[in-house]
This record gives C-alpha cells, structure tokens and sequence, in this order.
C-alpha cells in the first residue's frame, strides 16, 4: 500500500468508527477507486511511454504496437468523407471508388510507413472513467499485453466500481463494513500488483519487439 494510500486510509477510519458505527467511511470507498484507476492507467502509460523513447520503427515493433501506433492512419482509411482527388466532383458518391482510393493509398506509402518511427498515442490507454474488468482488458489488449490478469478478481472489482457509482452519484450516502471493505481493497491492490508485473515483464522481456519466426 502506498505511504499517502495508507495515511488517507488512517484518517477516514478513523471518521469511520466516530460517525458510521465501525463502517467504513464513503469517502474511502472513492478514495480506493481512484487509486486503482489512476494507478493502472499510469502503469500502461508508462510502458506506452518507456517503448515510445526506444524510437524503434514500424517494422520492427510487434503487430499490436504497430496498431496502436498506425490507430489514426487505419482510422482514416475507413472515414467515408476522405475522398479522392481525382474523383471528389466526377463520382463524389461512389463509396466503393473511394474506399479503394485510400486503400491504394496506404499502399503506395506503407514501406514508408512501416519505415517510420513508431509511436504509441497516450489517448490508446483509456480508462473510460469507469474502470471495470472489461475495460482493462481492452487496454492491456490494444497494448499487446496479457489480458487474463483479472480472471480471479473480476468480482470483486465490479463490485467496487459498482459502490463507487452508487456514492459518486448519491444513491449510496451509508459506509460500508470494513470486513467488506478490506476484502475489496485487498483485491483492488492484488490486481494492482499483477498489472505491474505484466508491464515490467513485457517490457524487459522486449513483447513489444516483432517476433521473428
């Protein structure tokens, strides 16, 4: 637990047992959510981050960087409003014509591209301001990293999300038991745990490199 965890921890228990009858102060409950959430997206930005300053290219980097990286190329490729020039007034509707146009596009530049310095946008790494087990998933997905991490705490984690939105939005104004509470932060901090490690060994065991076969 971290040092400034533990001291907001402290005080709200201590407002625990004075005004919720040994409950577990509402405010810890958000307080536990904000730290799971802000300590899993700064996790993952900082892999984003240590592999954009390797400076490697395209051709280099493993299928789901490269992805990442390229999001708003390939993006673009499926945007009907980009059009060809040489087609925009003669055939302005012509999706199929259009769509070809970009595909051939890339094409003609894809050595290039995959050439180029890849680099990891930090908007790949969204938290979606609710952090359910499905979300961080798709996170450690987009980065190519291992996504079993949560099975065995989905649960648990769910629940807090679920408790966070009741208290943020005002339906839930009641603490809750602090058996119930330690057993969701205890569960929030080993998933904390295990998605550093997934960062650390990916990063240090180069996943994020192209594996040539």
């Amino acid at each position: 637990m971290s040092p400034c965890f533990g001291q907001l921890a402290k005080c709200c228990l201590g407002l625990s047992q004075q005004t919720l009858h040994g409950c577990v102060h509402p405010v810890l409950v958000l307080i536990l959510y904000a730290h799971f959430e802000g300590f899993c997206k700064f996790s993952l930005l900082s892999y984003v981050d240590a592999i954009n300053q390797e400076e490697i290219s395209c051709f280099k980097a493993s299928p789901p960087i490269v992805a990442a990286s390229l999001h708003e190329i390939l993006k673009g490729l499926k945007n009907p409003e980009s059009k060809s020039d040489l087609f925009r007034h003669a055939a302005p509707d012509d999706r199929k014509l259009h769509s070809y146009a970009r595909d051939l596009e890339f094409i003609e530049h894809a050595r290039e591209i995959m050439r180029s310095v890849m680099r990891i946008p930090d908007s790949t790494v969204d938290t979606e301001s609710n952090l359910k087990p499905v979300v961080l998933k798709k996170n450690l997905f987009r980065l190519g990293l291992e996504i079993d991490t949560l099975n065995d705490h989905e649960g648990t984690i769910g629940k807090l999300l679920g408790l966070r939105n009741n208290i943020a939005h005002g339906a839930s104004k009641n603490g809750i038991a602090l058996e119930e509470y330690e057993k969701l932060r205890d569960s929030a901090f080993k998933v904390m745990s295990a998605v550093l490690h997934v960062v650390y060994d990916a990063f240090i065991g180069k996943a994020y490199i192209r594996q040539v076969a």
